[in-house]
């Protein structure tokens, strides 16, 4: 009876079959849209059921470093 109760999908874990995981690319973008507040909650929901946890990780990686490069780079004009 156990197996039968539903559980929540690890965020690791890839989509269910028949889903289409998102690019890298996709992921990109909803990360952006996510930081931007821009996307719909039915925008967000989709992203998060076809979201590839690994794809996730690394466009946050990047992400995180395009946006201290890009403060690093206004310091310095600034300075």
């Amino acid at each position: 009876m156990a197996s039968d109760m539903w559980r929540p999908r690890s965020y690791f874990e890839l989509p269910d079959e028949g889903v289409e995981p998102l690019t890298f690319w996709e992921t990109f973008q909803a990360i952006l849209l996510g930081h931007l507040g821009v996307a719909s909650a039915k925008r967000r929901q989709e992203d998060f059921n076809r979201a590839n946890g690994w794809h996730v990780l690394a466009v946050g990686v990047l992400y995180t470093a395009i946006v201290v490069a890009i403060m690093i780079g206004i310091s310095v004009y600034l300075a």
